[in-house]
């Protein structure tokens, strides 16, 4: 399954890259807020953490587990506007979080989401937006269903999920999700 042909891909606000180590600084800035972990109940990792963690999920999983699932890991960036700043210097991206999937082969492909954004960018349709495009995306390379795991006080996350048309199911009948954690709330959507 080949999700990016080209290096990045883009929709109306926003554009996705595949995450390696190198965004790891960019995403530290707007990511390593106590208000963006406080949702998922941990405390936000360090820089050396968050590039290790990047680092792994470029590598992919190990040999063994490639054999049943498959890692999609984006960084998101607000679209660069054409041309450069005022000193004739091209503009850097914003980048502003990241989406992941963890995509199982279990005979027929399922996806297992989840998604980080600063907080300076909440409440303004950016999460939305990514991943409406990022259910296309998991779609369009043949995924029908797709699960997600929301903590509890993450109200905001579980409001998106409902309006994307994920529906809650009781943990029981979910299939073994990475992200769950005892309590939480879990929400599968139907392509």
């Amino acid at each position: 399954m080949s999700y990016f042909g080209a290096s990045f891909r883009q929709s109306e606000r926003l554009r996705y890259e595949r995450l390696t180590a190198d965004h790891a600084t960019a995403l530290h800035r707007v990511l390593a807020d106590a208000r963006v972990y406080a949702c998922l109940g941990a405390q936000p990792p360090s820089l050396a953490a968050m590039t290790a963690e990047f680092a792994e999920r470029a590598r992919g999983p190990s040999p063994a587990r490639a054999l049943r699932e498959h890692w999609l890991n984006v960084a998101v960036s607000c679209r660069p506007t054409p041309g450069a700043d005022n000193s004739g210097n091209l503009v850097a991206p914003t980048y502003i979080g990241r989406l992941e999937a963890t995509i199982y082969r279990d005979p027929t492909p399922w996806a297992e989401v989840a998604y980080l954004f600063g907080v300076p960018w909440w409440g303004q349709g950016l999460a939305h937006e990514a991943m409406r495009w990022w259910l296309t995306q998991l779609s369009d390379g043949g995924v029908r269903v797709v699960w997600a795991a929301v903590a509890p006080p993450n109200a905001r996350s579980l409001r998106l999920l409902q309006r994307l048309g994920f529906h809650e199911r009781p943990a029981s009948v979910a299939p073994s999700l990475g992200s769950y954690d005892a309590g939480d709330r879990v929400l599968r959507y139907d392509a």
